[in-house]
């Protein structure tokens, strides 16, 4: 089973009404997935959203990146906030991550089969804290540092599932 893991840590709430703005305009439904079903391709998670709360920070994930690769709901969503989108997939070493605060983009940097593929903005001092940025473990350090959330608190979280009531 490979883990897919991919998704946007949003500083604060996330109400219903911005919940309502993404791709599909997902709402909660009643039911509860865990952390290791929503990220993995090999365990058949059917829904496009889920959404957990870990330390002051909401985590939404969509099975189908609807929304994840788009810089707009990124940046909308980090009005007076910050956001972390990332991406890592183990099975062709694509990775990468945005950080956003208060609505403009300040650092994006991706990987794919170990190469670079596109970068924005000037490295942020936490990059140099880490190692080269060859493999996914640097975008779950990139988390830690500018969160405080570590890989293990994704996998771990209980996920509301979100159930999109238009496909746009």
């Amino acid at each position: 089973m490979v883990l897919t893991v991919a998704g946007l840590l949003v500083e604060g709430v996330v109400d219903a009404a911005q919940l309502r703005r993404l791709p599909g305009s997902p709402c909660v439904s009643g039911r509860v997935a865990p952390g290791a079903e929503v990220f993995s391709k090999g365990a058949g998670f059917d829904a496009d959203w889920a959404i957990a709360t870990l330390d002051g920070w909401t985590v939404l994930t969509n099975s189908t990146l609807r929304g994840m690769d788009s810089e707009q709901v990124s940046r909308d969503l980090s009005r007076g906030r910050r956001v972390f989108a990332f991406v890592a997939y183990g099975a062709n070493a694509t990775h990468g991550f945005a950080w956003f605060v208060d609505g403009e983009l300040l650092r994006a940097i991706f990987y794919a089969d170990f190469e670079l593929i596109g970068a924005e903005g000037g490295p942020l001092p936490e990059e140099a804290m880490l190692a080269e940025p060859g493999d996914g473990r640097y975008v779950f350090g990139m988390m830690t540092l500018l969160t405080g959330v570590r890989l293990g608190d994704l996998v771990d979280a209980p996920y509301q599932v979100l159930v999109t009531t238009h496909p746009n």
